[in-house]
């Protein structure tokens, strides 16, 4: 078979192929369950302002970019309000590495940890109230107990309902 089931106490949560559900998934459990490591998941508020869209995330905001705000339909029923951000660790780089790269949105975080792992290194980040893991590429400058300037690949997030957990479409 080509597709597979993501089930939990006997209830679907999502089949399909997948790199379909890993790109798409429907809920934080199904996007937690899929991938190594694991999506990250951040408590944010969805904002705008003129026409730009942006998250808040109390010690950082980051802007999303037209494209992907374009490409959830119900966005503006969430302005105001606490969403769940998911962005998975691959989606996020040292800064210094990814340079100019306009779909990054640059922010600062604390290294509590790295691991390397040969062609990459696994870091864990706190910013305020927030940790996050990162996939960054192995010749990071990320240092356990420094600051590092992360990019998030802002094309590649993902917004939750707060309450529900279900993907914003």
């Amino acid at each position: 078979g080509d597709r597979i089931v993501v089930m939990k106490d006997g209830h679907i949560y999502q089949v399909g192929e997948p790199l379909e559900i890993y790109n798409h998934p429907n809920n934080v459990f199904v996007a937690g369950f899929i991938g190594s490591p694991a999506m990250n998941f951040l408590d944010v508020v969805l904002e705008k302002d003129g026409d730009v869209y942006s998250i808040d995330a109390k010690t950082f905001q980051m802007d999303i970019p037209a494209e992907k705000a374009a490409s959830i339909k119900s966005i503006g029923n969430y302005v105001g309000k606490q969403v769940i951000l998911g962005i998975r660790p691959e989606d996020i780089e040292d800064a210094k590495i990814i340079g100019d790269d306009p779909r990054f949105s640059i922010m600062e975080a604390d290294v509590d940890v790295t691991e390397p792992m040969g062609a990459e290194v696994n870091a864990y980040f706190s910013s305020g109230d927030n940790t996050f893991i990162a996939r960054l590429d192995a010749t990071t400058s990320a240092r356990d107990g420094h600051p590092l300037k992360a990019g998030f690949n802002m094309g590649k997030i993902h917004l939750f309902d707060k309450d529900t957990e279900e993907v914003i479409r």
